[in-house]
C-alpha cells in the first residue's frame, strides 16, 4: 500500500486499541493522525497512561505517588 491509501483507512473510523502500553498508543495516534474519528483504548487494569519519566518517577519515589504528583510531569511531556 501507498502512504495515500494508508491515510484513508482511518478517514472518519471508531477504531479501537486493544493495551495501553507504548505500542498501543503509537497505534492510537496513528490512527487519529490519520483521520480516525474517535479512538478507544482497551486494557485489562485501570490506570494513568504516561510517559516513560512517569513510570520512572513512580519506581525511584520511597512512597506512593498521587495522580496529582505525576500530573506536572505529565503536562510538561505534553506541552512540547
Amino acid at each position: 500500500n501507498s502512504d495515500a491509501q494508508l491515510d484513508t483507512k482511518f478517514e472518519g473510523l471508531a477504531v479501537v486499541v486493544i493495551g495501553h502500553g507504548a505500542f498501543a498508543i503509537e497505534n492510537a495516534r496513528v490512527a487519529l493522525e490519520r483521520g480516525a474519528k474517535k479512538v478507544t483504548l482497551l486494557c485489562r487494569k485501570r490506570s494513568a497512561v504516561l510517559p516513560r519519566v512517569g513510570s520512572w518517577a513512580i519506581n525511584a519515589s520511597t512512597r506512593a505517588l498521587a495522580f496529582e504528583d505525576l500530573n506536572p510531569i505529565a503536562e510538561v511531556m505534553y506541552s512540547c
